[in-house]
């Protein structure tokens, strides 16, 4: 098992990578869809960089409250009768 810190900081780091990888497929789709004669590389760092209060958010986000969330999951699927096999 982690620990509380441990937990938090893979958290947010989940929270950051997903959001980053969202990203990056908006900007390759929007790229694709509207950019002229940009070159893709830049276009999707130009929106890595817009985004970074985005990533900033999700991270801390993850960071305080997937570890609560994860310990209610695993309480109510204990009262719905879970066990390891369900």
């Amino acid at each position: 098992r982690m620990g509380p810190l441990a937990a938090a900081l893979a958290g947010a780091l989940c929270g950051a990578l997903l959001v980053l990888g969202y990203q990056v497929v908006v900007g390759v789709v929007s790229f694709y869809t509207f950019a002229g004669e940009s070159l893709l590389w830049a276009y999707i760092w130009g929106g890595i960089a817009y985004s970074f209060v985005h990533i900033a958010w999700n991270a801390a986000l993850f960071m305080v409250a997937l570890r609560p969330a994860l310990v209610v999951l695993e309480r109510h699927r204990l009262e719905l009768g879970g066990g390891a096999g369900a």
